[in-house]
């Protein structure tokens, strides 16, 4: 084995362990989620209405957790007239309407 071997079989190591890592992240996320598309969430800066749902795997909490997409709500949970789409991450929210 030469040096080019060696690097090419740690690199090709190191991209596997690194997706076996995200498999579990999005797994541990993915357990611990706690709403759907379609639900209604708002944290303290704006609702949302859940259209996509994302993983983050650097989250501030320290374990994975789900990222919510979706277009931003007035009070009323009528859309705003600009169409803005948003993203809440699980662990802010503080108020959930499921549907």
């Amino acid at each position: 084995m030469d040096s080019n071997e060696y690097l090419q079989k740690k690199e090709k190591l190191r991209k596997e362990n690194k997706e076996k890592e995200f498999a579990l992240a999005r797994e541990y996320a993915l357990a611990h989620k706690t709403n759907s598309i379609g639900d209604v969430i708002e944290d303290q800066r704006c609702i949302i209405k859940i259209s996509s749902i994302k993983i983050s795997v650097g989250s501030m909490q320290g374990f994975p957790e789900c990222v919510y997409f979706g277009v931003r709500l007035k009070k009323d949970l009528t859309p705003r007239k600009d169409g803005e789409n948003t993203q809440i991450y699980q662990h802010r929210i503080k108020r959930q309407e499921t549907k």
